[in-house]
């Protein structure tokens, strides 16, 4: 009766919620008796009530208000109180109970209350606050948030337990917290000094640790405030609360002080403005939030300053009893209460990303990281430990170095005599219809050797191999070894401009490419007389440089020779003789996997250049090869799989290297019945590998992870200040031990840059190389890789510094600035995109004008897929350039052909498997595959794809002769009659339900395509179009025969009872998917939602000769605003009904198809937050 909020509830009226506060009434206090159950203690009354207070309450029907008491006996009896949130807040808590104890006492005594009845009521403070926010005012605050903001991450990148759902999920648990009273008296101490306060103090504390774990300089927490400014509004029960966020830069090392003074600035400023409501904040700064995050911060912190109160009620003794809901409404809620021995509380946690260890860890270091603030606040933060000894010692120690490695006395030229000698008559190398034998190939590398000699090659002389995919490849490595000088790879079609780059860098004393081995039988075959040391210099291989110039990397024969054992051990080399494939370039560490395997006798078949990049080639070499290993690259293993299927003899081994497994695949390679997969990791600056582990069934439910250090190397995560990071936090990956390779090839200032000195290594002289790669300790001591800490990336197994490209870029005069970036396609797959401004006064070159400047100095690898041209690069509030705020590739940006739309089906059918494969806008049917971004790899996925969908074997070779949309409908039109399918995968892709668009009367489901791009992600979306579109075909004759045939092909891919299904159509095509949802349910389908866009009403068509039957399953109509006559057939059965602006043709295209696109986008989404009740909008 007190408190109107307590009796109000919200029901709708023209779709908006409203208030409707009901009268006084007495109040139902249903009781449940557990006395007679064997079980009648604290977990049975606990999970009671715990089903009980998670029971839903529907505010459009209800009172947001329940009781429920429990009887456990005669004399003991459990009292529960379940209050909605939306008219409820922790200062509610008390109140309520303090007036329920101060009621109770006069109900036993008979006496009337004693409470004051309010002076205002929660609707008074509502009106009140909508009156005071005015526009003026709400900007105001906005222009403070979006200064105080600017520049923040919107998303803590913590690195979680498990994948982040594609979604919010509320399911949640808690660990505790606790701090002693001495920390606290000595935290509340030095915020006095500072002039903040205790809340202050752990505040910052917190931040630092999110700060460490994320990587991040800049953190924002959210926090509660009381949000009672006026006296009355104190006895009021209500949801007043609001959320400040609270945003702290923790740039420059500032020390313990400093940063208090940066959180108190901080803190007072968000309360200062927090009348904001926080949807309006919200709205503001993350209009577009995606599903899985919640907007603005992920984490909060609160501070309660009394415990709650127990009421005390006259003849009873009166506990509290502690129910967790199971809930978290954060990724990391934090709450502390100041306690007589200093403070307790928990750290509530979301369990669908984090384990609970992991958060008993986080709650370890924040309270390491506590006792470091207030034992010595005049520290840097970088100083401040937050590792306990033991895990210190862990991450230092026992995780950080494989097996002992011996040293490596002897180099490759010996051992590989030492070989020869042993096995002179096995073979040794197969390449292009060649085959040596070791002898063989010892003499031929001793000629070239003895030639190298006379061309003046000495100890560590540099000399340039470019030399195609044939034995003389490894004997002319071989050779150069032998006469003492150091290999300089290059690629036989390298451009010009680049080999011209590389001769200026590395000033060769010779240069061996085709034709420079002929003439050799004049030279002697004896073994040159010269000593190779380990600690000269054996190859120098050319990454991308951040520069615009390639970094030259030098590795030393000890390095090699060390890898060369560890590799062995690890992989398991020292079987007998085996069948090693050599996939990758020489101008690749990676195909120093094969070489060192010719130290253990093994016999390498050179992959030929074809087979690298066609299905059927591969599959051929792969059946006369027999495997028993290869390298390869995540990117090629489509094609590698797709090959050894076809052979029937995949290789025993796999070492899959160069850039990250997804988790698909992981579990796809696991799988595999006859093959081991390894999982390989290292910088070519270390020796090609150093961590690695074999990706089997054991641990294929644990995601791709780099495993452990191969024997011998050093393994360390570091953060910026170059401290160890604890388990769990984000790190960057430093390499050490005999595979660190010297430095890079006449740049002291960058190898002093990456490789530094090892910090906590007790030999004089060792380094780490810092990767730049990103990664976390897991529990078991094996490592993630989470990224990149700068603008590098990989691409196909191809490391790409984006300053190489944008230097190159704009070497063209009339570009005046250039970025680059990775961009995902489709499929997933990585892409290079750049983004451009013209020089001043200048026009941009066309895309084609972009890669012809770029293919003189640049490999085919760092050539973008896409140039989008900007007028100026946007910024942000601090005048840098907005990388997030950068325009998606359009299908214009990748070609300079005009726009042509596709004109028929086959047409549309290969432009829509182009955008699949290679992601981006709409394609046109002059739109080229290969411009668009396409490679070989990509190539063989489209073959694939093009096979799938239209029923044609489309030979790889074929779309290189007819790359655009045009050209291969051509193509296939003339090759043979293409048949159309009646099931179209419009989207794939997503855990979610299944949507499937059932066409309209004109058969196809081309009108979807707009609606398809626009709807949210995470849902496949199929169209099903009508039999008898192919020329000859009869359509069926009635709507039951049409729903039957749709059915089958559902069946396809939806089993029934698998997951819940979700239909649409538009115009007759409504009509169809109706009977398809009733017939759905009929067979024990869940049919999550069925939307009829604009339906043909059957009362206009009695020819049809159909009406619809009894169903009782979810039915939105949405009709056009502009409809002659309402739908009332479907009215009547639809359970919502709304009007969407614009007329029956005009829903489908923009700018119509926005708001369709979202309210079907709801329906979709709606089912997956609400999965086990109907949901309400």
């Amino acid at each position: 009766r007190r408190h109107e909020t307590l009796r109000t509830r919200f029901p709708a009226h023209g779709g908006e919620p409203v208030q409707e506060i009901l009268p006084a009434a007495p109040v139902a206090l249903p009781v449940a008796d557990l006395s007679a159950l064997e079980d009648r203690g604290e977990n049975a009354a606990r999970e009671a009530l715990r089903s009980w207070a998670l029971r839903p309450f529907d505010p459009s029907r209800e009172p947001p208000l329940r009781f429920l008491l429990l009887r456990r006996g005669a004399e003991e009896h459990v009292f529960a109180v379940v209050i909605h949130h939306l008219v409820s807040d922790g200062w509610s808590t008390a109140i309520f109970l303090r007036e329920l104890e101060a009621l109770y006492d006069a109900a036993v005594r008979g006496v009337p209350s004693p409470l004051a009845e309010p002076r205002v009521q929660g609707v008074d403070w509502a009106v009140w606050q909508c009156e005071q926010l005015t526009e003026e005012v709400v900007e105001e605050h906005l222009r403070w948030w979006k200064e105080r903001l600017a520049g923040a991450p919107r998303r803590l990148a913590l690195p979680t337990d498990r994948p982040r759902p594609p979604w919010e999920t509320t399911a949640g648990a808690d660990v505790p917290l606790h701090l002693g009273a001495p920390l606290v008296e000595a935290l509340r101490r030095l915020a006095r000094e500072e002039e903040a306060t205790l809340y202050m103090a752990f505040l910052a504390g917190f931040q630092v640790v999110l700060s460490r774990w994320a990587g991040q300089e800049t953190v924002s927490v959210g926090t509660p405030v009381a949000g009672r400014p006026l006296l009355e509004l104190e006895g009021l029960i209500g949801f007043f609360v609001h959320t400040a966020v609270v945003c702290t830069d923790l740039a420059g090392d500032p020390t313990g002080r400093e940063l208090l003074g940066r959180v108190r600035e901080a803190a007072f400023g968000a309360f200062a403005h927090q009348d904001l409501p926080f949807e309006r904040l919200a709205e503001a700064f993350d209009p577009h939030r995606e599903p899985g995050w919640s907007p603005l911060f992920q984490a909060s912190f609160a501070l309660h300053n009394a415990p709650r109160a127990v009421p005390r009620l006259p003849e009873l003794a009166v506990e509290p009893v502690d129910v967790d809901p199971g809930t978290a409404q954060l990724d990391l809620a934090a709450a502390l209460l100041e306690t007589a021995d200093g403070a307790g509380g928990s750290l509530r946690y979301r369990t669908a990303l984090f384990h609970a260890a992991t958060m008993r860890r986080l709650a370890g270091h924040w309270e390491t990281l506590l006792q470091g603030l207030a034992a010595e606040p005049d520290r840097p933060l970088s100083s401040l430990p937050l590792l306990a000894e033991a895990e210190r010692h862990q991450v230092l120690s026992e995780w950080s170095g494989g097996p002992e490695l011996g040293e490596a006395r002897e180099t490759f030229p010996v051992l590989w005599e030492a070989q020869v000698d042993r096995t002179p008559d096995a073979l040794a190398v197969v390449a292009a219809g060649r085959t040596l034998t070791f002898r063989e190939l010892d003499r031929r590398a001793n000629r070239i050797a003895r030639r190298l000699r006379r061309l003046g090659v000495e100890r560590e002389s540099r000399v340039l191999l470019g030399l195609a995919r044939t034995p003389d490849l490894l004997a002319a490595l071989i050779g150069l070894w032998k006469a003492g000088g150091a290999a300089v790879p290059v690629a036989p079609d390298a451009p010009p401009e680049r080999l011209a780059t590389l001769r200026t860098a590395v000033a060769p004393v010779a240069e061996l490419a085709a034709g420079d081995l002929e003439g050799l039988d004049g030279e002697g075959d004896e073994r040159p007389l010269r000593t190779i040391l380990p600690a000269q210099l054996a190859y120098v291989l050319h990454t991308s440089g951040s520069t615009g110039a390639p970094k030259g990397v030098m590795i030393s024969h000890g390095s090699l020779a060390a890898f060369h054992i560890a590799f062995a051990e690890t992989v398991g080399l020292a079987a007998p003789p085996l069948r090693i494939g050599l996939n990758a370039p020489l101008v690749f560490d990676a195909s120093q996997q094969a070489v060192v395997a010719l130290l253990h006798g093994h016999c390498l078949w050179i992959v030929p250049e074809d087979a690298r990049r066609d299905p059927e080639a591969l599959a051929g070499f792969l059946a006369s090869a027999d495997l028993d290993a290869l390298d390869v690259t995540p990117a090629q293993l489509d094609l590698v799989l797709a090959a050894g299927e076809a052979s029937g003899r995949l290789p025993r081994q796999l070492w899959v290297g160069g850039e990250p497994i997804s988790a698909p695949l992981w579990r796809r390679l696991a799988a595999l019945p006859r093959t081991l997969c390894w999982n390989v990791y290292g910088p070519t600056e270390c020796t090609v590998e150093l961590l690695g582990r074999p990706i089997d069934r054991s641990g294929a439910g644990e995601g791709p992870d780099l495993g452990r250090p191969f024997p011998g190397a050093r393994v360390l995560l570091l953060d910026a200040a170059g401290r160890a990071v604890p388990v769990g936090a984000i790190g960057e990956i430093c390499l050490g031990g005999p595979q660190t390779g010297r430095g890079y090839l006449e740049r002291p200032d960058l190898t002093a840059e990456r490789f530094r000195p090892d910090p906590f290594a007790s030999a004089p002289g060792a380094r780490l190389y810092h990767t730049g790669d990103l990664a976390r300790w897991r529990p078991d001591g094996r490592i993630d890789l989470l990224g990149r800490a700068d603008g590098q990336m990989k691409i196909r197994g191809v490391r790409v510094e984006p300053g190489e490209i944008e230097a190159a870029l704009t070497a063209h005069p009339a570009v005046g600035g250039a970025l680059v970036a990775a961009h995902r396609g489709g499929e997933g797959e990585k892409r290079l995109i750049a983004w451009l401004v013209p020089a001043p006064g200048a026009v941009l070159p066309s895309p084609a004008a972009l890669r012809e400047h770029l293919r003189e100095r640049l490999p085919e690898g760092l050539i973008p897929a896409a140039f989008v041209p900007l007028a100026a690069f946007p910024l942000n509030a601090r005048g840098k350039i907005d990388r997030a705020a950068l325009p998606e590739p359009a299908a214009a940006e990748t070609g300079e052909a005009p726009f042509v739309a596709p004109r028929d089906a086959v047409e549309q059918r290969l432009a829509d498997l182009f955008r699949e494969v290679l992601g981006g806008g709409a394609v046109g049917v002059h739109d080229s595959f290969f411009d668009r971004g396409g490679h070989s790899l990509t190539a063989v996925r489209l073959a694939g794809r093009v096979r799938e969908a239209l029923g044609v074997t489309l030979p790889v070779a074929a779309l290189f002769a007819a790359p655009t949309v045009e050209d291969l409908a051509r193509l296939l039109q003339a090759e043979g009659e293409i048949t159309v399918p009646t099931l179209v995968v419009l989207r794939a892709g997503g855990d979610g339900a299944p949507l499937f668009l059932v066409h309209p009367g004109g058969g196809t489901v081309f009108v979807y395509l707009e609606l398809v791009r626009r709807l949210p992600p995470g849902f496949p979306v199929f169209g099903l179009q009508a039999p008898g579109i192919d020329p000859g075909e009869q359509p069926p004759t009635t709507v039951d025969a049409l729903v039957a045939h749709h059915l089958e092909q559902i069946r396809r891919v939806h089993p029934v009872g698998t997951r819940p299904v979700h239909l649409a159509g538009w115009s007759f095509g409504g009509l169809v998917a109706f009977e398809l949802a009733r017939r759905l349910r009929e067979e024990g389908d869940d049919v999550a939602g069925c939307t009829l866009i604009d339906p043909t009403d059957p009362a206009d068509l009695p020819a049809l000769a159909w009406e619809p039957g009894a169903y009782d399953g979810p039915l939105d109509l949405l009709e056009a605003a502009e409809r002659p006559a309402p739908a009332l057939t479907w009215r009547a059965r639809a359970r919502r009904t709304r009007v969407l602006p614009g007329n029956h043709d005009s829903l489908l295209v923009a700018p119509g198809v926005e708001v369709l696109a979202e309210v079907v986008g709801e329906g979709l989404v709606a089912r997956v937050r609400h999965p086990r009740s109907t949901y309400l909008g």
